[in-house]
């Protein structure tokens, strides 16, 4: 059973995908594993066609126009070619519930049925095979419906084979029916129960000394197939004519001392096994984040939203350990066990300072940290360390190491265990020290652990401490970019101060409430913050690379970024997703062995001429074929993005800082996303002169950072992403890379989907 571990959070994203390396927790390799015969029902390819693109089908069409005739409206309709059946209808609304009645679940499945039952020769669904799916048929408020019939034959449920129809205030506007190919009178089986399991058992090779437990005792089901035996091609035959049922024997059992729970079905006329597979699902612990900010600005992300995992957290299960993955799934198996969890991982460890017991249930639903208002040590569940801070800190630390092992795949840092302090009895402050440490809110500030941006930046100290040349200068602004990259915002941390905006050291912050913001578009100046003009005017004495206090002199190095980001990129003709991503790489990719001052000061003189200095470590991190002297790819954009802060290396007519010609232009694709269970299917188009494709995905939104969560090598143009939650939105995007890593194709659209 799939169940989730998921927990309230109170930030913004610190990243908000997932990496490569991303999995199911492994089971290891079973004594069934090599039996394994995929059920048919869930390898028919379905085609959607209009009426008119389906052979054979003249009467249909007819049908259909005379049903769109009588229902008064342009209803849209694609049919599955297999079964004949609508697989979507969608129009003008009919009207069901009369002006000033009120929905209910009966009167809805009476006028369901009393629909279906005129048309049941068109839809190819009989209404004595419906049965109400009681928990499925609801509304999700007073004006939308879901009715859901299940398919039921003589008795016997039909597997996977639903009839769904959606009402709107009071009116029918979609409708449409999963598979639900011909069945004729289904003859008696030839096969008993007690026969069927003895040919189970031969099968799985079990013998006297194996304990079998029985998890679903043998009950005949009707298990539909691809009637032309194909799983992965459209069927070309005639309408109606593509899926069989075949009447069998259903059993799940689970092996003492073996991983899985294993259903197999058993032909009940033949003996033959038509499926036997591993039914174990996965359990989740989750609960709710705020995505930016807990500044209740909720247009902004700012307010909580509910259901988000808490991935690789540890899990014990009927006193066994095991962990989540990355989206916070765990093998729970069947039946009812008890289950606790904490907030500690193999990559993050909450101590909080409110206290710390970990929450306990029954795996057979999720674990939920749960939602609730309130702030600091604050507890939906009651119990000590279930706090907003906790989950906040864990959850995004998670994401924000997810992201540098993909970038940094050397960096053994990122795969130890970082320990989180949040509410620390002191305010209006957060700090590394080895540890990430957040104060509780007061002081008119807000609690520094709810706040993603402080919790990434941070983090950025930590990654900065460990990335193998020692520690950047100044530090600030390396952790800053960070924070920055993963919000993909100018204000880090906003909502750090509860009113008013930041000072922004003497040139003050137009409208941000966080601790810096990095545009210099939005400071009173509107001038590019300089060692010359600003730090020799501001940031008084300190040990930044001009001498002046670090998180001042922060704001050079961190403008020069996001200026690289969101205009000198932009510039080359890049769109905004195509700019953030290569401004991510190109950061993250310099961040190997950096450290060391960012540039090189003597007021009023700077510039970024040093082996140590940002400008060369990402004209290197860009480098395309081990030359700098002839340019990079986005040299010209590098250098004008450092340049306008005093802190790039030469002119613009440098051949070093124009930009190369090796890399061909690969555009952007376009990505369909379909929903399966548990899981959604990407396919995109065709790019010419790729040789690999990045699939990015965040489960924030759009517009915030995405991680690479697989390489798929060119010509292959599908991923299927698996093992997801339920009814949780994602985000994905795909973009084409050369052979040459360094030369990156443009990003494509967002595509939000859910998997089912």
């Amino acid at each position: 059973m799939r169940v989730r571990l998921h927990a309230v959070l109170w930030a913004a994203a610190c990243s908000a995908a997932l990496t490569a390396t991303a999995a199911v927790v492994p089971q290891g390799i079973g004594r069934f594993d090599a039996l394994l015969i995929q059920d048919p029902a869930s390898r028919i390819p379905t085609v959607a066609e209009t009426p008119d693109q389906v052979q054979g089908y003249e009467a249909g069409r007819a049908g259909w126009a005379a049903f769109r005739a009588e229902s008064g409206g342009a209803w849209r309709v694609w049919i599955d070619r297999r079964s004949g059946a609508p697989l979507l209808a969608q129009g003008d609304a009919v009207r069901w519930v009369s002006a000033g009645q009120i929905a209910t679940a009966g009167g809805l499945e009476t006028a369901a049925r009393r629909f279906v039952g005129s048309h049941e020769s068109l839809f190819g669904v009989r209404t004595s095979e419906l049965s109400l799916n009681v928990d499925g048929t609801a509304s999700t408020d007073p004006d939308h419906w879901v009715v859901v019939f299940d398919r039921v034959v003589q008795g016997i449920p039909v597997e996977g084979e639903h009839f769904v129809l959606y009402v709107n205030r009071g009116s029918l506007v979609s409708f449409g029916a999963d598979r639900w190919g011909a069945i004729d009178a289904v003859a008696a089986p030839a096969l008993d129960a007690p026969s069927a399991y003895a040919l189970l058992r031969a099968y799985m090779g079990l013998g006297s000394a194996d304990t079998v437990e029985m998890v679903e005792s043998g009950h005949l089901v009707l298990a539909a197939r691809p009637a032309d035996g194909t799983a992965g091609a459209a069927f070309a035959g005639s309408v109606g004519a593509g899926i069989v049922h075949d009447l069998a024997w259903r059993f799940s059992v689970r092996v003492d001392g073996e991983p899985g729970t294993w259903v197999g079905k058993i032909d009940a006329r033949s003996g033959r096994i038509l499926a036997f597979y591993d039914d174990d699902q996965y359990s989740q612990v989750k609960g709710g984040i705020y995505p930016s900010s807990n500044d209740q600005n909720c247009s902004d992300l700012g307010c909580e939203k509910a259901g988000y995992a808490m991935p690789y957290a540890n899990v014990t299960i009927a006193k066994k350990a095991t962990a989540t993955d990355d989206y916070g799934n765990f093998v729970c198996g069947k039946g009812s066990k008890n289950s606790s969890v904490a907030l500690s991982g193999p990559y993050i460890m909450v101590v909080d300072q409110c206290g710390g017991s970990p929450i306990s249930g029954n795996c057979t639903g999720d674990l939920d940290f749960g939602t609730s208002t309130g702030t600091d040590c604050t507890s939906p569940s009651g119990l000590s360390g279930d706090t907003h801070a906790a989950r906040t800190d864990y959850f995004h630390l998670n994401r924000a190491k997810e992201k540098a092992r993909y970038w940094l795949p050397s960096n053994t840092w990122v795969n130890q265990q970082l320990q989180a302090k949040p509410n620390i009895t002191s305010t209006c402050n957060a700090y590394y020290n080895g540890n990430v440490n957040f104060y509780r809110s007061g002081g008119g500030c807000r609690n520094t652990g709810e706040i993603a941006g402080v919790v990434c930046h941070e983090y950025g100290h930590g990654l900065d401490a460990n990335d193998g040349g020692g520690s950047e200068n100044p530090g600030e602004a390396y952790a800053d970019v960070i924070a920055m990259l993963e919000e993909r915002r100018s204000c880090i941390g906003r909502g750090f101060y509860q009113s008013g905006a930041c000072s922004g050291y003497g040139d003050a912050c137009l409208s941000c409430s966080g601790i810096r913001d990095t545009d210099y578009a939005q400071h009173v100046s509107n001038t590019p913050a300089t060692p010359a003009n600003f730090i020799a005017s501001h940031c008084g004495g300190g040990g930044g690379p001009c001498g002046g206090e670090v998180h001042c002199e922060s704001y050079v190095a961190t403008e020069a970024i996001f200026d690289l980001a969101t205009r000198d990129l932009p510039a080359t003709g890049l769109d905004a997703d195509s700019s953030w991503q290569l401004a991510e790489k190109l950061y993250y990719k310099s961040r190997q062995g950096s450290g060391g001052n960012a540039y090189n000061c003597a007021l009023p003189s700077s510039d970024g001429c040093g082996a140590s200095a940002w400008f060369t470590k990402l004209l290197a991190a860009d480098d395309d074929d081990g030359n700098l002297g002839n340019g990079t790819p986005h040299a010209a954009a590098i250098f004008a993005a450092f340049n306008r802060h005093a802190i790039a290396c030469g002119s613009a007519s440098d051949p070093g800082n124009q930009n190369s010609g090796t890399c061909a232009t690969l555009t952007a694709t376009t990505v369909t996303a379909t929903p399966g269970t548990d899981q959604v299917s990407l396919s995109w188009a065709t790019v010419p002169g790729a040789s690999r494709y990045l699939v990015l995905r965040n489960d924030i939104a759009c517009a915030s950072s995405s991680n690479v969560i697989a390489t798929v090598s060119a010509p292959t143009t599908t991923y299927t992403d698996t093992n997801l939650p339920t009814g949780f939105q994602v985000y994905y995007k795909v973009q084409a890379q050369a052979a040459n890593v360094a030369c990156d194709g443009l990003v494509s659209a967002c595509v939000p989907a859910t998997a089912n």
